[in-house]
């Protein structure tokens, strides 16, 4: 079976912190890039100590580009929420 890395830059609580150690140790992901967890701002030392993974704050939003279009969209998610529209961004649950 192939390897595969996870990468979460969306929420925090989607990734259980304690198997995703469990899963790099053993080799089960290649490796993982994290930049939201569930208790942030402190990052589990279970995660810390591993060498296969790319920790980073969560801080994409915070730039140039996403400044701008904020207003932008929350006012098109904002105005979706009419019965014969649709919000810009979406989320579909699993």
């Amino acid at each position: 079976m192939k390897r595969r890395p996870i990468i979460n830059v969306s929420r925090d609580g989607l990734v259980d912190s304690s198997a995703l150690a469990r899963a790099l140790e053993t080799g089960e992901l290649s490796g993982a890039g994290i930049d939201v967890f569930e208790d942030e701002p402190n990052v589990p030392d279970e995660l810390r100590r591993l060498e296969n993974i790319v920790l980073t704050p969560h801080v994409a939003w915070y730039s140039e580009e996403a400044v701008t279009a904020s207003p932008e969209l929350g006012r098109g998610n904002s105005s979706g929420c009419w019965p014969d529209k649709r919000p810009k961004t979406r989320f579909d649950p699993l």
